[in-house]
């Protein structure tokens, strides 16, 4: 009993330095964020992450991005096309697989959750058309908002383009929620590449602090946000 009380304490005291280290390594980038500038929301499902955008935001970053790429805007106003009357469009990423068939945590299939975690495997991008409001959307735990600088929101948008195939793919099923669509998406999902791990790399391109280690699970990917973004 005495040694597993060690290796655990080991553990705890590693996984401790690491997050350390980690929120130590990843501050903001006060060149980009907070900004003055549009505003996106991280949502939070229970164990799965989003981000909800105005798709008239997109579209003016995909503008910035045809000076650089021009089939990076194109993507990105293939992604804002899905749903074109929605004000807000909620979009997600994960392993194609277990995302389409696990619209809670109490849906999860512990075989494809290993399947998803221990090797590469195909991902999908799930894109949700929101009519409400993010005040009537969202409850107080299940999401923060991040107003960007408009740098910042060329960042994130780049990052989210280069997640749209090149071929601007036909959806392959239907969203978990709200009458959208499930699309093929480009990256690998894998453990150290999860669902939460995407939003928070597109956050931390637009200059929000996030750490890879809490950025594991969605409810600690808020918590950092919500700590260290200064929100309370």
């Amino acid at each position: 009993m005495r040694r597993i009380a060690r290796i655990l304490a080991g553990l705890i005291a590693g996984l401790t330095l690491m997050t350390a280290v980690s929120i130590v390594l990843t501050p903001a980038d006060p060149e980009l964020f907070p900004g003055e500038g549009p505003v996106v929301h991280v949502v939070d499902h229970g164990y799965h992450s989003g981000i909800m955008i105005r798709p008239a935001d997109l579209r003016r970053a995909a503008l910035e991005l045809d000076l650089i790429d021009g089939a990076l805007g194109d993507r990105l106003r293939w992604l804002t096309s899905r749903f074109p009357q929605a004000p807000w469009l909620e979009i997600g990423w994960g392993d194609a697989a277990f995302y389409q068939v696990t619209p809670t945590i109490g849906d999860i299939d512990v075989g494809l959750a290993l399947r998803a975690i221990l090797w590469p495997t195909e991902s999908a991008l799930q894109i949700v058309p929101i009519y409400l409001s993010p005040e009537d959307f969202l409850a107080l735990d299940q999401g923060v908002s991040l107003r960007l600088s408009e740098a910042g929101l060329g960042a994130l948008a780049r990052e989210l383009a280069e997640t749209v195939p090149e071929d601007l793919p036909d959806a392959i099923g239907p969203s978990l929620y709200g009458g959208g669509a499930f699309y093929p998406a480009t990256l690998s999902y894998h453990l150290f590449r999860t669902c939460n791990h995407w939003v928070a790399r597109l956050v931390r391109a637009a200059g929000a602090p996030t750490s890879p280690v809490l950025a594991t699970f969605s409810s600690t990917l808020i918590m950092d946000l919500r700590w260290r973004a200064d929100l309370g």
